[in-house]
C-alpha cells in the first residue's frame, strides 16, 4: 500500500468529496466497507442509492490508491435502476493552494438509459428532457468536484438523473471523447484552454466564459463496426463496442438527430415497413412510438404479444409469426428479400444463437437500420416525422 494512505484518510476523502459535491445519498459516513489491497481500495456500499453515489470516486487515483466500487449483492451481475444520464465536462484551473476557478464547459444528455457505455450511447447539447434547475445543479456540483478534487485541464462527470435526484456515476479527471464535440457544440476549444492551463495560465488570464446555450441542438452519435463481424450480436450493454463518432446540428433537435443517424451510414426511412419487437419492460412505453409510425404511413410488422398489446391501444399492426413457430414467411425472410426498412428490438436474451441474435445479425447484415433501444425508437420516430415535414 501506498505511503500515505490509511482507511481513515480513505474514508474522510470519500465523505467529504461526496458532501461537497451535494450528491444524493451523499451524507451521513458512507461506506459499508473499505478494504486496502496492494494499489486498490475496494469500497462497498450500503444501499443502491449510496453506490451511485460512490461510483463518483470509482477509478480516482488517491495518493496512488485507484479506487473501486463494489455495489450491493441486490445489483451484482445487474445494470443499476433505469435513469436518465447527463454527462459535464469541466475546464478548472486550481492550484495546490485552492485558488483557481472551474468552469464547465457543456452539459449533454444522453438518450439512452443508464446501463449503456456512455462512448455507446447518443447525447444531446443542451440537454432536452431535463429541467433549469436540475441543469443548474449538475452544473453546481460538477464545479465543486473539480474543485474538491484540485483538477487543473479537463474533467467530465457521469450523472444519472432519477426523478429530479441526481446520482454522481462517474468522475474522470482527465479529458473525454466528449471534449472536441462540446468545443464544437459551443464553439468553444476547451482543450486548448485546459492545455494552457496546464502550461501555468489561468481561464481568468484567457477570459473565458461558460456558454449557458449554444443556440441550436447537436448530436454526438457512434459508428459501430458490426457490419464487419456479421453474426456477432449487435446489443449495447456496459461494454464499449463503438468505433467511431459523428455530429449533427440544426436548429431543431429532430433534424439534427436525423442528420447524426444519416452521418453513422444509417439512413432513417421516410416510408415502408417496420417490425417492432420489444421486451414486456418496454411494451407500454412502445404504444406511441407503434401509433407515430402507423400514422405516418408505414406498415408495422410485430409478433404475438407487442401485437395484442397494441390491439388493445387500438393500433393496428401486421401480425408476424416468430421464427420458432415455424411459419414463413417470417422476419428472417422479410430481411433478406429487402421488405424491411426500420427494425426496432429491445433485447430479453443475448447472444447470437438466440432467435432475437439472428434477426438483429440479419439485420446488420443486410443493411437495415437496427433500434435497440426505446429511447432510441422515440428519437428515431421525431427524427423520421421531421424528414418527412421536409424541415
Amino acid at each position: 500500500m501506498p505511503a500515505g494512505t490509511t482507511e481513515a484518510s480513505l474514508r474522510a476523502f470519500l465523505g467529504l468529496a461526496l458532501r461537497q459535491a451535494g450528491g444524493a445519498a451523499a451524507a451521513g459516513e458512507p461506506l459499508a466497507s473499505l478494504h486496502l489491497s496492494g494499489r486498490h481500495a475496494f469500497v462497498g456500499a450500503r444501499s443502491d442509492a449510496e453506490a451511485l453515489a460512490l461510483l463518483a470516486c470509482a477509478g480516482i487515483c488517491y495518493r496512488g490508491t485507484r479506487l473501486r466500487v463494489k455495489r450491493p449483492s441486490k445489483y451484482a451481475g445487474t445494470d443499476p435502476p433505469a435513469a436518465g444520464r447527463a454527462w459535464a465536462d469541466v475546464v478548472a484551473d486550481f492550484a495546490p493552494d485552492g485558488s483557481g476557478k472551474a468552469m464547465v464547459c457543456g452539459v449533454m444528455e444522453h438518450i439512452e438509459e443508464a446501463g449503456i457505455h456512455s462512448g455507446d450511447s447518443t447525447c444531446i447539447v443542451p440537454p432536452y428532457s431535463l429541467s433549469r434547475p436540475t441543469i443548474e445543479r449538475i452544473r453546481d456540483q460538477a464545479r465543486r468536484l473539480a474543485r474538491r478534487l484540485s483538477v487543473c485541464g479537463l474533467m467530465n462527470v457521469q450523472m444519472a438523473v432519477k426523478e429530479d435526484e441526481i446520482y454522481i456515476i462517474e468522475v474522470n479527471p482527465r479529458a473525454s471523447r466528449t471534449a472536441p464535440f462540446i468545443s464544437k457544440a459551443t464553439g468553444v476549444p476547451w482543450a486548448r484552454h485546459a492545455a494552457r492551463v496546464m502550461m501555468g495560465g489561468t481561464l481568468l488570464d484567457m477570459k473565458v466564459e461558460e456558454v449557458p446555450s449554444p443556440g441550436f441542438c447537436s448530436v454526438k452519435r457512434s459508428v459501430f463496426p458490426f457490419a464487419k463481424f456479421q453474426g456477432v450480436d449487435v446489443i449495447l450493454g456496459p461494454e464499449m463496442r463503438s468505433t467511431g463518432e459523428v455530429m449533427g446540428a440544426d436548429r431543431s433537435l429532430p433534424v439534427a438527430l436525423a442528420k447524426a443517424q444519416m452521418a453513422s451510414s444509417y439512413d432513417l426511412p421516410t416510408e415502408g415497413s417496420v417490425f417492432l419487437s420489444v421486451r414486456d419492460s418496454d411494451k407500454t412505453a412502445v404504444v406511441d412510438v407503434a401509433r407515430s409510425l402507423v400514422s405516418m404511413g408505414f406498415t408495422v410488422f410485430t409478433t404475438g404479444g407487442t401485437h395484442t398489446l397494441l390491439v388493445d391501444h387500438s393500433v393496428q399492426t401486421t401480425l408476424m409469426p416468430k421464427i420458432s413457430e415455424g411459419a414463413r414467411p417470417n422476419i428472417l425472410d422479410k430481411i433478406a428479400n429487402g421488405e424491411i426498412d426500420l427494425l426496432v428490438n429491445t433485447p430479453t436474451r443475448k447472444g447470437a444463437e438466440t432467435d432475437e441474435g439472428r434477426i438483429r445479425a440479419a439485420a446488420v447484415r443486410h443493411g437495415v437500420t437496427l433500434i435497440t433501444t426505446i429511447a432510441g425508437a422515440r428519437a428515431a420516430v421525431q427524427g423520421i416525422s421531421a424528414l418527412r415535414s421536409g424541415i
